[in-house]
């Protein structure tokens, strides 16, 4: 990571999600988030609510598969096909970076979720919530390599105050 990348906390409410979840290897990640984004799109269309999730539930590596949950949060009811499922995701605080696009990528991003799980570490502990990444760019292969594109967030339970 560069000096000026720095990991911040947010607050995230409660969410409904439509959602695909697959066991896939890293080689195969970029393009089946690709395509699960645009199926969700078509999906949701004009209900989206929000930047699209990818949501690991296990490593996701050349030597792991996951799963990974592709996610896209919306507004209304919506009728889905099979394969689809909704569910919420609950309010949350998470510990979270905004990279470039070569930060982004395998293994490089691997640095931002060390840095995001140090953060939520010394500053709470551990949430029940699975990493992410929160994609605010459906293709972000149109950015330049320094473009800030994207967040990799760590749900986290903030310590309390302590009472003075």
């Amino acid at each position: 990571m560069t000096p000026s990348a720095s990991v911040a906390q947010r607050f995230v409410p409660a969410l409904r999600i439509a959602n695909l979840t697959r066991r896939v290897y890293v080689a195969d990640l970029p393009t089946w988030i690709l395509e699960v984004f645009r199926q969700l799109d078509d999906l949701t269309g004009s209900r989206r609510a929000g930047g699209h999730l990818v949501i690991y539930h296990g490593a996701v590596n050349t030597d792991n598969d996951g799963p990974a949950e592709v996610c896209t949060p919306f507004t209304g009811s919506l009728t889905v096909p099979e394969g689809v499922s909704v569910r919420e995701e609950p309010a949350h605080h998470e510990a979270f970076m905004t990279l470039t696009r070569a930060q982004f990528e395998f293994p490089n991003i691997l640095l931002a979720y060390d840095a995001t799980c140090a953060f939520a570490q010394a500053h709470g502990r551990s949430s029940f919530l699975s990493l992410r990444e929160v994609y605010c760019q459906v293709d972000g292969e149109a950015s330049r390599a320094e473009d800030l594109v994207d967040d990799v967030a760590w749900p986290f339970i903030p310590a309390r105050r302590e009472e003075s």
